[in-house]
């Protein structure tokens, strides 16, 4: 998935995060959730999600290695619209920054398979294997501390104007805080 998407996922924790380009699954059965539904209109596989899930990280790290980086809203729409183009406004655009940034995808699970027009609901697990921050000459200003790093995240997605768009983004690996408080 893209530095966007990944650093977008940290500011929905703490700060923001993004997912990494990755190579398309095999045409298996979907591996679900027990429970999951697997029957009705429009669910998507384990090979059909591995796709969408790839094209949308693509987009997104081209966007982000583009300074004039039109299209956001082609690929993700709801609360992660929200912070994909808050992180770029901050951290990309405020620098002069554009980012350099590759993933690998380690796994990927059918957690909710978007049948009926729902959401589609995928456990991702990606190691980040480059993210560089470029400044306008073409020189890198630094490098993602977490690159080396196996990250996980829930992500959402959703049908909309006909195409696949990611709508939410859960950073398993650094949950927000509860909203429910704790009794000590």
């Amino acid at each position: 998935m893209s530095r966007v998407a990944r650093d977008t996922r940290r500011v929905i924790a703490v700060a923001m995060t993004a997912c990494g380009i990755a190579a398309c699954g095999t045409g298996a059965a979907p591996s679900l959730t027990p429970g999951a539904p697997t029957h009705g209109a429009g669910c998507v596989t384990k090979a059909e999600a591995t796709r969408i899930w790839t094209t949308i990280d693509a987009k997104l790290n081209a966007i982000e290695a583009d300074a004039r980086h039109g299209g956001v809203s082609a690929v993700a729409t709801g609360s992660f619209l929200d912070q994909v183009e808050l992180y770029m406004a901050q951290q990309l655009e405020a620098n002069n920054f554009t980012e350099d940034e590759v993933d690998k995808l380690d796994s990927i699970t059918v957690v909710a398979p978007g049948c009926d027009n729902g959401t589609l609901q995928l456990r991702v697990t990606l190691t980040l294997v480059k993210d560089n921050y470029v400044k306008a000459t073409g020189q890198v200003d630094h490098a993602d501390p977490s690159v080396g790093k196996t990250l996980h995240f829930l992500e959402s997605f959703i049908r909309s104007g006909g195409a696949w768009k990611e709508s939410d983004l859960q950073n398993l690996d650094n949950p927000g805080p509860s909203q429910t408080p704790q009794v000590v």
